[in-house]
């Protein structure tokens, strides 16, 4: 198992860490948690690795063999990280001091100086940096970022911010309702006013703090499920339902935080209501009332997320209409009828209006019927004991008091939740990215596929019993397939079109999984071997709609599979293989060679010019199997020759893929 899989294991990520030599000490306090890589104090010694706990500028914590944490010092990291290229620099160094007569201690300064000096430039490989992987769990990635420590924060802060707010009102109350107010009442309603500036303030930056955190961890889930995606299912969708999800992505985060933070604060908020209207003077009366018309809110509520998934249903629909119209306009131009361009755009039009109304009405209702109608109602079971005269100044100012936070409540709990309702809207369209986060491919494995003795007869790949459908509950593609490809192997696998070539032979490379059956390449399947040594082996060049040029250098495009930045002599087996395929007369007009800019804003290469740089690509990746699809569909017959011949001559083992 490969480092990568290794703490994928325990939900993290390893990232590179590269950098220079003069930058390592911000290189050190900046990556932390991570692995780095030393070296021992002797030649003989091995790569070793140190887990970084935390770093500062001066001190560093690290997990030492024995599972302790031990502090040292920053410098005697940084100086086991110089033993890289102390060999190269050091006895240069060495004897110009040995001509300076200085102490050893300044020697010992003076030559720490030099070394960092000299290599200050030069590129470090420093390790891997850790960090929570995007599909792990998302309430543990929040609780791991501090999300879920904030907001507990902030609810208590707004909490006692809160209940400063009632101690306010209860000092106001009992002054102007008594009819006279001491000035040391009037001091405490001061200092209460004061004190509640500084909390107020804090909560809204632990707010600001929530959002943005958990937005960031939102959307790189979301990033993480895009670029997780099953191929075929992109394929299957739109370009307006693609671009609707990722519409829809930015609706969750900014209703569900919306959303969250009010209905947080409205339960608060109703939590402290309830037990101060319970302690005016018509305390049963009035919390009953009030839990009532809660109960009369919900229902409205209910109406309203009925509404609102009608009316999202109708816009989605309309706005993925519209894009993939917009896409598809020279075609519609050209084949329908002027006069009914807009029909259907029409009916969308008028289905959306409708659902708009509907929706505007039970808003309305919320906006305003709610708080509104709860104050008539809690100052009606206040008026008896009002008109009365039974109940004392401090208990009447306590009542309005809490009639009057009750409807501050309830503004928010409406406001809240009619969110949240649009956030779980918006949600059913987004969910399928959040998920595909969580897909797991392994990475590259340390095992290697074993060396056959005899490599004449060596299977190379070997396929038993496969079966492949696109979707659970579509017809089979292939069914019960068996192929076997020898070592030094030429196979050519041919067939009407749409019988399953390309798709068999996306399955052996690896580009879609396949229902049932095996694929072993030299007796082991893709899960033994690791996703990275699969397609190290194994090579393919799809067909010309499902390959890509892009917009970076021929060199690039070329060698995009094998490593990068290339080496000299990549480059020179890269021109090689070109003129080989009948590029030559390609590289000789462009100005800049391998290095010129090619791809859909550079230079402009005709169908089979792309056609064989897509095969010198597959060719140049050095796998023991190379699969053509229709690569040379394209190509004259003379071309076709030529690039056939370097395939065959390249290729240790070839599959062409073609049609009869």
């Amino acid at each position: 198992m490969g480092l990568e899989d290794t703490v994928r294991a325990f939900g993290l990520e390893a990232e590179p860490l590269y950098g220079r030599y003069g930058d390592i000490d911000t290189l050190l306090c900046g990556t932390a948690p991570a692995l780095l890589r030393v070296v021992g104090s002797s030649a003989s010694d091995e790569h070793q690795l140190i887990a970084l706990l935390d770093a500062n500028s001066k001190r560093a914590r690290i997990l030492a063999p024995d599972h302790s944490v031990r502090t040292i010092p920053l410098t005697m990291l940084r100086d086991a990280l110089y033993l890289e290229t102390e060999g190269a620099h050091g006895a240069r160094i060495e004897a110009l001091l040995a001509r300076i007569p200085i102490s050893s201690r300044d020697r010992a300064r003076a030559r720490a100086a030099l070394l960092r000096e000299q290599v200050r430039e030069l590129p470090l490989d420093v390790g891997w940096a850790l960090r929570l992987s995007p599909a792990t769990p998302f309430l543990h990635q929040l609780r791991s970022a501090g999300v879920i420590r904030t907001l507990r924060a902030m609810t208590a802060a707004h909490a006692v911010s809160f209940a400063l707010s009632v101690l306010g009102w209860w000092i106001l109350g009992r002054g102007a309702l008594s009819g006279h107010l001491d000035r040391g009442w009037l001091y405490a309603w001061a200092l209460v006013l004061a004190t509640l500036v500084p909390i107020r303030v804090l909560t809204a930056w632990w707010q600001g703090i929530t959002s943005i955190s958990a937005g960031l961890l939102l959307k790189q889930r979301m990033l993480l499920g895009a670029l997780n995606s099953v191929p075929d299912s992109i394929r299957s969708e739109g370009t307006g339902q693609l671009l609707g999800q990722v519409i829809e992505v930015d609706a969750v985060e900014d209703l569900a935080m919306h959303g969250g933070f009010v209905s947080l604060i409205a339960l608060v908020e109703l939590a402290i209501s309830l037990p101060v209207l319970a302690l005016g003077p018509s305390g049963v009366s009035s919390v009953l009332a009030f839990l009532g018309w809660l109960a009369f809110a919900a229902f409205l509520i209910y109406r309203f997320a009925r509404r609102w998934i009608g009316w999202s249903r109708a816009r989605i629909t309309m706005t993925e209409d519209m894009i993939e119209r917009m896409a598809g306009h020279r075609t519609r131009v050209a084949q329908e009828d002027s006069a009914h361009w807009h029909d259907d755009e029409d009916r969308a039009l008028a289905a959306y209006a409708e659902a708009t109304h509907a929706l505007d009405r039970v808003n309305t209702a919320i906006t305003g019927l709610l708080p509104r109608g709860w104050m008539l109602l809690g100052f009606a079971v206040l008026a008896p004991a009002f008109i009365a005269g039974a109940a004392s100044p401090e208990k009447l100012a306590v009542g309005i008091g809490g009639v009057l936070l009750a409807r501050s409540a309830l503004l928010r709990i409406t406001t809240g939740l009619t969110s949240l309702v649009g956030a779980v809207a918006a949600w059913k369209h987004a969910e399928p990215l959040f998920h595909a986060a969580t897909r797991f491919e392994p990475a590259a494995s340390t095992r290697t596929p074993p060396k056959d003795t005899d490599s004449e007869a060596a299977t190379l790949l070997d396929v038993r019993h496969l079966d492949f459908r696109y979707r659970a509950d579509g017809a089979a593609v292939l069914r019960d397939v068996t192929f076997r490809i020898q070592r030094g192997e030429r196979v050519l696998v041919e067939g009407p079109s749409g019988a399953g070539k390309s798709t068999f032979g996306s399955v052996v490379a690896g580009l879609r999984p396949h229902e049932s059956g095996l694929v072993l390449f030299r007796g082991l399947d893709r899960k033994s071997l690791g996703a990275d040594a699969w397609r190290h082996n194994i090579a393919v060049a799809p067909q010309f709609h499902e390959n890509h040029l892009f917009s970076e250098t021929l060199a690039f495009n070329l060698l995009m599979g094998r490593q990068w930045p290339p080496r000299e002599e990549d480059l020179r087996e890269a021109a090689r293989i070109c003129r080989e395929l009948g590029l030559g007369p390609l590289l000789d007009r462009m100005p800049g060679g391998l290095m010129q800019r090619v791809g859909e804003t550079g230079w402009q290469l005709s169908h089979g010019e792309r056609s064989r740089v897509y095969l010198a690509r597959a060719l140049l990746q050095g796998a023991e199997l190379v699969i053509l699809d229709e690569s040379f569909a394209s190509l004259d017959p003379e071309t076709q020759a030529q690039a056939l011949e370097c395939a065959r001559k390249r290729a240790p083992s070839l599959m062409v893929i073609a049609h009869p």
